[in-house]
C-alpha cells in the first residue's frame, strides 16, 4: 500500500497551488538538505517531493521522499520538523518550479506518533493514519 493514498484534498491543492518552490531553481528546499552541508543545489522537473502542509492549509516544509523517511526515523529532529504537520503530500516539481497537483496524493499525518519505534517502509505501522490498513495507529 502507499503511504500516500489519498487524492489531493481541497485544501492540499490550494495550499501547493499558492506555493512555487523558487524561479530559476537555485537550491534545494528540502529541509533535511538545508540542515546539512550536503544540500543539493537543485530539484529537477520531474523529481518527487514530499510537501508537509499544516492545518491551516499553508506549506510548512518540503523533503526529498528519501529525506522524509530519515527525518521521521530520527526522533527528536522529527518532532522538531514535523510538529505541526498535518497532511503530507507526494507530488512531482515541473520546469518552473511548481509543484504539480495532477496526480498527487495525500495522507494525513499524525504528529503525536512515537518516531523512535517507527519506520517509513513498516509492515502496517506508519504515523500517516491512513497508511494502515486500519486507519488506526
Amino acid at each position: 500500500m502507499s503511504p500516500f493514498p489519498n487524492e489531493l484534498s481541497d485544501k492540499a491543492r490550494s495550499a501547493l497551488n499558492r506555493y512555487a518552490l523558487w524561479y530559476p531553481p537555485l537550491e534545494c528546499p528540502c529541509n533535511w538538505c538545508l540542515s546539512r552541508s550536503t544540500r543539493q543545489l537543485v530539484v529537477n522537473a520531474g523529481e518527487s517531493v514530499v510537501v508537509a502542509i499544516s492545518q491551516d492549509g499553508e506549506v510548512l516544509t518540503f523533503y526529498h521522499p528519501e529525506h522524509f523517511e530519515e527525518a521521521v526515523a530520527k526522533n527528536g529532529m522529527a518532532y522538531e520538523e514535523l510538529k505541526d504537520v498535518d497532511t503530507v503530500v507526494s507530488a512531482t516539481v515541473d520546469k518552473d518550479g511548481t509543484i504539480q497537483t495532477e496526480g498527487a496524493t495525500q495522507s494525513r499525518y499524525d504528529n503525536r506518533w512515537p518516531y523512535s519505534h517507527w519506520k517509513f517502509h513498516s509492515s502496517g505501522e506508519s504515523p500517516l493514519t491512513d497508511g494502515r490498513p486500519d486507519g488506526s495507529h
